[in-house]
């Protein structure tokens, strides 16, 4: 083969290859290979990516304040070393709440606070998000000021046994006489009957929202968090008397609940991160969210939600919880339904 020949097959490849890169490109950013929202008067419209596999997706609107923003995680040194192996657990659980959130284009601010720093954001009154992942609740932190920073509007995020059923105090844990569901809203929030059995089956779709942790061996009572005007999630027990995640109102604020200590479930910090991301994201502390599930067999499809949205922060979300896409993309909603625009996805490809 001559010079001549050599470049002209050269430029001949390049153009092939820059052509390929071209496609691949399109392809991926082409609407229908993304979720997408746009707000519209009286409503949302919305639209699924085609994708070669079947996925689920969820939409969602609900009063969502730009405080759920601000996360504090409770990681005192003193409870930490309570049993070998919570060190480890709670670095995974902070590095997956940062890689999730970023994998949605999400930057929440995430902070560590010892039981002190703990007592300083309840007392500030500011809301804020606060993660005990440890399932103890500081004894020398009064409740009084636990409600009246939830009143105001802050979220705390439990992750243990029955609500408030262990202490920490100076000279390590310790059984409480109350626990903090009876001081909070003077009533149990569980069925004192059930076994503590591990979730296996799927709320509705509509409160399954494929969230990935299913343990319920300390579950709330489904019934209980009604009566509350609470809103049950995930997953239930085969006797349907607990459930892996509840959300309980209280004020203008919410206690949301896991279903298990973090610290039993070694290697799951993965899935409860993804979850804390996923229901923060969405604004789903709100009780009266609106949310509607669906599966795609892979095909695009699009439709229309009528909303009227009922507060000056509701945010529309659209999105898969699926491990192997996990994306979510919202948008403002005015009160007044007027077009706010088009957003487009984020996530996992």
């Amino acid at each position: 083969m001559d010079m001549k020949s050599v470049r002209l097959f050269s430029l001949l490849l390049l153009v092939s290859l820059v052509a390929g890169t071209l496609t691949l490109l399109a392809g991926r950013f082409l609407p229908e290979d993304q979720f997408m929202l746009a707000v519209e008067r009286g409503g949302i419209r919305y639209y699924t990516p085609e994708r070669p596999f079947a996925y689920s997706w969820y939409l969602s609107v609900a009063c969502r304040p730009e405080y759920l923003d601000r996360i504090y995680v409770l990681t005192d040194p003193r409870v930490d070393n309570v049993y070998i192996g919570n060190r480890a657990v709670l670095d995974g659980l902070l590095h997956h709440l940062a890689s999730d959130a970023a994998a949605i284009g999400w930057e929440p601010a995430i902070e560590t606070v010892t039981i002190e720093g703990m007592r300083e954001v309840l007392e500030s009154g500011q809301p804020a998000v606060i993660v005990d992942p440890l399932g103890y609740w500081p004894a020398d932190i009064s409740v009084s000021s636990l409600r009246t920073w939830l009143e105001a509007g802050g979220v705390f995020i439990w992750l243990g046994d029955r609500l408030g059923y262990w202490l920490w105090t100076t000279g390590g844990p310790a059984q409480a006489e109350r626990t903090l569901d009876q001081l909070l809203w003077g009533r149990s929030i569980y069925d004192e009957a059930a076994p503590h059995s591990t979730a296996s089956r799927p709320l509705p779709p509509e409160q399954n929202l494929g969230l990935a942790y299913r343990w319920a061996i300390w579950g709330p009572s489904p019934a209980a968090i009604a009566d509350l005007g609470g809103r049950a999630l995930g997953w239930q027990t085969p006797d349907g008397r607990r459930v892996s995640h509840a959300v309980v109102p209280l004020g203008q604020g919410a206690v949301v609940l896991f279903g298990s200590r973090l610290v039993r479930l070694n290697g799951l910090e993965s899935e409860v991160a993804q979850d804390i991301v996923a229901m923060l994201y969405r604004g789903l502390t709100d009780t009266d969210a609106i949310i509607r599930a669906g599966v795609s067999s892979g095909q695009a499809v699009s439709g229309f939600e009528e909303v009227v949205p009922t507060c000056a922060d509701a945010q529309a979300v659209i999105g898969s919880p699926d491990r192997w896409m996990f994306r979510l993309i919202r948008a403002r909603v005015e009160p007044a339904g007027q077009a706010w625009g088009v957003e487009r996805d984020r996530g996992r490809r």
